[in-house]
């Protein structure tokens, strides 16, 4: 478990409905359920979502850069190839979500969980990741280099081939994860401090040139 808590969005009981017309670039959505809807490709840079859940809709290759998620529960969506480039995501829920090939590069996620998550070739390039957890998350051929962490959990997840090059990984805890092939600089700086069981060690190991003998 996290040994910090991650705080769960506030959202009121009983939500209105809204459709995707009220969906625009810099819209401001407070306190709305929006369910079922298909925003393929939509331009909705710089929108602010605020104390709102979204429930089995369809960001496919959706444009939220710049986007503010705060206080919202994701729960079932589509996002792959979404780009949340710039984003800011306070105090949500991101769960059941499929995001293969999404883009967060250069966000700022703060005390946010990531629930049974697919999240294959995402992009977290330049993120700022603060009291962030991941659960029962697929984070195979995810970027998290140059990330800023600060207080990172990652548990019951899959990383095969993550790609944490320049990102110090100290206090960061796999011992609950299936990982193999990381990537980092050569000299495998970034590994400093992390939490590794004996045989991701090995593996460790072994991609930094060791040779490893029973």
């Amino acid at each position: 478990m996290a040994d910090f808590a991650i705080l769960p969005p506030r959202i009121d009981d009983s939500l209105p409905p809204l459709g995707a017309s009220a969906l625009t670039p810099e819209a401001e959505i407070t306190g709305w359920q929006l369910t079922g809807l298909d925003l393929t490709g939509a331009d909705l840079s710089r929108i602010t979502f605020e104390g709102c859940v979204l429930e089995r809709c369809r960001l496919t290759a959706c444009q939220l850069d710049g986007a503010e998620f705060r206080d919202c529960l994701l729960r079932g969506c589509e996002l792959s190839r979404a780009r949340f480039s710039r984003s800011y995501f306070s105090r949500c829920v991101i769960q059941g979500c499929k995001g293969m090939g999404t883009s967060f590069s250069s966000s700022k996620l703060v005390n946010t969980l990531l629930q049974d998550c697919i999240l294959e070739l995402a992009n977290l390039d330049g993120a700022s990741l603060e009291k962030l957890a991941f659960r029962g998350c697929s984070l195979n051929d995810v970027w998290f280099t140059e990330c800023k962490l600060k207080q990172l959990a990652l548990e019951d997840c899959t990383l095969t081939h993550p790609n944490f090059f320049r990102t110090p990984l100290a206090g960061v805890d796999f011992t609950r994860c299936r990982l193999s092939g990381l990537v980092c600089t050569e000299n495998g700086t970034e590994l400093k401090g992390a939490i590794v069981t004996t045989e991701q060690a090995v593996d460790l190991a072994r991609l930094l040139g060791l040779v490893v003998r029973p």
